[in-house]
């Protein structure tokens, strides 16, 4: 009968730091992500304009009820996937660089889904026809579904980004490590949002 594994104390220093450099790993990424979030925000908001969802641009669009079942009433369009694509493709750079690994490649979809959920807020701070006191239902057609004040959609992106992230670990001790990395990623994006918003009331 194998003996059972101690479970990680944190009240001992080692566990203490170890859990602050994780934090503080997952701190930094989140500052990478929310410059990238925020270039492609302010880039689409020069698309886009005052029409969200591609509502204006030459794109194909997939409007059929099943789409529309699946999405919430938006259509799919090529501008979208084609974009959606090319981040992808650029999240996995760093496989130029090293060989592919399933906690790398959770890893690199899970901020595939944070960033989408960061990038299409920030859409709506930096668009000057809409900004948070139009962040409603009533004014944005594309998401028809809110809880809260805040579209499902990106309830539905944060929990896919911390499933897949946590889904590349083999052990309890590295979902533990994962769990504090997504968290400081994310603490690291929201208060980045939050002093943007800030910024662009004044």
């Amino acid at each position: 009968m194998q003996p059972k594994l101690a479970r990680r104390d944190y009240s001992q220093p080692e566990a203490t730091l170890s859990v602050i450099t994780s934090l503080r790993r997952g701190f930094s990424h989140g500052m990478f992500l929310f410059l990238v979030a925020t270039l492609l925000a302010l880039l689409e908001v020069q698309i886009e304009g005052t029409n969200g969802w591609a509502g204006a641009l030459p794109t194909w669009r997939a409007e059929g009820a099943l789409v529309r079942a699946i999405t919430g009433g938006r259509p799919i369009t090529g501008y979208h996937v084609y974009l959606w694509l090319l981040l992808l493709a650029l999240l996995h750079t760093p496989l130029l660089f090293t060989r592919f690994t399933r906690e790398l490649e959770t890893r690199l979809l899970g901020w595939f889904f944070l960033l989408t959920v960061s990038w299409d807020f920030l859409w709506f701070v930096w668009n000057p026809s809409f900004g948070l006191s139009r962040f409603h239902s009533e004014n944005i057609w594309w998401y028809s579904r809110w809880l809260l004040g805040i579209p499902v959609d990106y309830y539905v992106g944060l929990a896919l980004s911390l499933l897949v992230y946590l889904a590349g670990a083999r052990s309890r001790q590295k979902r533990g490590t994962h769990a504090q990395e997504w968290s400081g990623t994310v603490v690291a994006v929201a208060t980045l949002t939050i002093i943007t918003i800030a910024i662009t009331w004044i």
